[in-house]
């Protein structure tokens, strides 16, 4: 199912899943309020408050009923308004407010990583100069208590050891980066198909690579692994979740990749794919865990709910990973 959401949206997704209890990928949404208050008195009716706080009743001439406001997420119903004082019509309280239903989380299944202290290398263009997807990355994974270092495509590749995820922005020169961390022994999870050729995640040659615009749609082809989150197989999403008008890209996997997304009725253009330690890729075998995300860091703000998703389950399997 469709989720497009706009980037303010997206960011405080990304946050509520990495903060107090939604740490991960548990994304709770805000409490939603519970019932409104009884009715007002006989003279006129009171208005109910609503979301956590108790309303305040109503008030005519003669009388001030009104029930209080709903609750807060367990949707405790708010108390009747007070009896009315004055004239011979007064009105009576308003009953107790019915209690709203508590807030589903559209993610209660999924488990919780902590990446609590794992390190994450951000290879960058300029890291005195992030752009804002790179900056809002850093953000989010700090907040997920990781530590984060950036350098660029120079490296030396000597500035992996001992971290738990190399990260490639999209600001990189994927070629150079292909040059310094190719066969670097640490997890990475790769902006852009300009990383897929050189980095032997996808075959060469200019038919096996492309760009879509924002609005094609992408379907959920391989849900054995953590990386496809709890989107079910077949289901189709956006990656865009904004009115932005933004390229993504494909690359095309190899015969043993784990096919998590492709273009919708097109699965040789894969959006997310990856491959675990050891397995074969189109040139070479995986050194480690290595993930291909189609699209650039820079657009992190403006991706779906469902694109968030992945973008954040590719760092966990990533960071995580033993």
């Amino acid at each position: 199912m469709k989720q497009p959401q706009g980037p303010r949206f997206v960011l405080m997704a990304s946050l509520a899943l990495t903060l107090g209890a939604c740490v991960g990928n548990n994304f709770t949404p805000p409490d939603g309020g519970g019932g409104g208050g009884g009715g007002g008195g006989n003279q006129t009716t009171g208005g109910g408050g609503t979301g956590v706080t108790t309303g305040t009743g109503g008030s005519s001439t003669t009388g001030r009923g009104g029930g209080g406001g709903g609750g807060g997420s367990t949707g405790a119903g708010g108390q009747g308004g007070t009896t009315a004082a004055g004239g011979s019509g007064g009105g009576q309280g308003g009953s107790t407010g019915a209690g709203g239903a508590p807030t589903t989380d559209p993610d209660a299944s999924v488990p919780r990583v902590d990446l609590s202290g794992r390190k994450a290398l951000f290879i960058v263009s300029s890291p005195t100069s992030l752009d804002t997807g790179d900056a809002t990355i850093q953000q989010l994974l700090q907040i997920r208590g990781m530590i984060v270092t950036f350098a660029t495509e120079a490296g030396p590749a000597s500035l992996a050891t001992g971290q738990n995820v190399v990260i490639g922005s999209g600001s990189a020169s994927a070629a150079d980066f292909a040059t310094t961390f190719k066969d670097v022994a640490v997890p990475m999870v790769l902006f852009g198909n300009g990383y897929f050729q050189p980095m032997g995640m996808s075959p060469t040659g200019s038919s096996n690579k492309g760009t879509i615009d924002s609005g094609t749609p992408v379907t959920i082809g391989d849900t054995s692994t953590p990386l496809s989150v709890d989107l079910l197989m077949g289901a189709t999403i956006d990656i865009i979740g904004t009115t932005r008008s933004a390229s993504v890209y494909w690359g095309t996997p190899g015969p043993s990749a784990i096919k998590v997304a492709a273009v919708s009725g097109t699965p040789t253009q894969g959006i997310v794919f990856a491959y675990d330690t050891g397995m074969a890729m189109p040139v070479g075998t995986a050194p480690a865990r290595r993930v291909a995300l189609a699209w650039k860091s820079n657009l992190v703000t403006d991706l779906s709910v469902d694109a968030y998703k992945l973008t954040n389950a590719a760092f966990e399997w990533t960071a995580a990973a033993p």
